[in-house]
């Protein structure tokens, strides 16, 4: 016999959702129901902590943004600042670098007499010194100056140009002791020799040499205190060296004649002149014309006497005079 199976009946789950009755009051004193559900209070829930967590993140966002914008403006600030300390230094760096060239010129100059007198001057070190602002990588643009793409790069371009600043000083500082220097050495020493007589005082050749002879006119052995340079009346004779004249006039056997001081105890006499170019006190140099021959005194004929004294007593001028 067959058994039945029992008939199972389905589990039906109570799927209503729970429901909240609220009583509301109002001020009336009526009575109202309001009834919310479990996903509803779910729903709202849910909104408020989407609403809260968007409000959050902005306001973070907001809070990072500003943050930004001040170190934005901050950083275009400094870039300001520095862009104006790049323009300055820049203008001290040309500034500087005139001041260089200028001392540079000088000693050029000063280099230019000394070899005219035929001195030789070694190169000075702070001349030999390279300093070339054009190979600078925070120069060029505006003015000269490159102009920097971010901060970092400006704040090594100031500090470049500021140890280029300083480097250029002393250069120029150096360069100027080196001229002073070199300008006080170099004007004593072509002023001593300026001072030595070097040149004939008339383009002729020496016609009577320096030392013991008989007098010509007398026929009495003395001494020839100069040299004889025969020329023709009116030949002009110069200065062999820059010095004071001490005497222009007569002087007994010596005629019409000039004496100039060249200082370091050096002295030059020119007679028998026939006339007499400069006065007494007056400064000449290497060159200029003092008097023209003559046969004035005791002579044989047109000629001049020539004479160097060193601390005032007759010295043989040929030493002296060119090959």
């Amino acid at each position: 016999m067959l058994r039945k199976r029992p008939l199972h009946r389905p589990i039906i789950k109570n799927t209503r959702p729970r429901v909240f009755t609220l009583m509301v009051v109002s001020s009336h004193g009526r009575t109202v129901n309001v009834s919310i559900s479990m996903r509803m209070i779910v729903a709202v829930g849910c909104a408020l902590l989407l609403i809260a967590g968007t409000c959050l993140f902005s306001s973070a966002g907001y809070v990072v943004a500003l943050k930004r914008i001040a170190e934005l403006r901050y950083l275009e600030s400094f870039r300001d600042n520095v862009g104006t300390q790049i323009t300055d230094l820049q203008g001290e760096l040309k500034s500087l670098k005139e001041q260089l060239d200028d001392a540079q010129e000088e000693v050029g100059r000063v280099r230019d007499v000394l070899r005219s007198e035929g001195i030789f001057q070694p190169q000075s070190s702070a001349q030999s010194s390279s300093w070339r602002a054009a190979e600078s990588p925070a120069l060029l643009s505006r003015g000269g100056v490159r102009r920097p793409s971010s901060t970092t790069e400006m704040i090594l371009a100031v500090k470049q140009l500021e140890e280029e600043s300083g480097n250029l000083i002393d250069l120029v500082a150096r360069l100027e002791e080196d001229a002073v220097q070199v300008s006080i050495e170099a004007l004593a020493e072509v002023a001593y020799r300026r001072a030595i007589p070097c040149t004939y005082p008339v383009e002729a050749g020496i016609t009577s040499s320096f030392g013991w002879r008989r007098h010509p006119v007398t026929g009495v052995r003395a001494l020839h205190s100069g040299v004889d340079i025969g020329s023709p009346v009116g030949t002009v004779i110069r200065a062999t060296a820059d010095g004071e004249v001490t005497a222009a006039g007569w002087d007994g056997g010596y005629g019409l004649r000039v004496v100039i001081d060249h200082g370091y105890d050096i002295e030059t006499l020119y007679g028998h002149c026939s006339k007499v170019e400069v006065k007494v006190g007056q400064r000449v140099q290497r060159g200029d014309v003092i008097a023209r021959v003559g046969d004035t005194g005791v002579s044989t004929g047109p000629h001049v006497h020539y004479e160097v004294r060193i601390n005032g007593k007759p010295t043989d001028p040929a030493p002296y005079l060119p090959d």
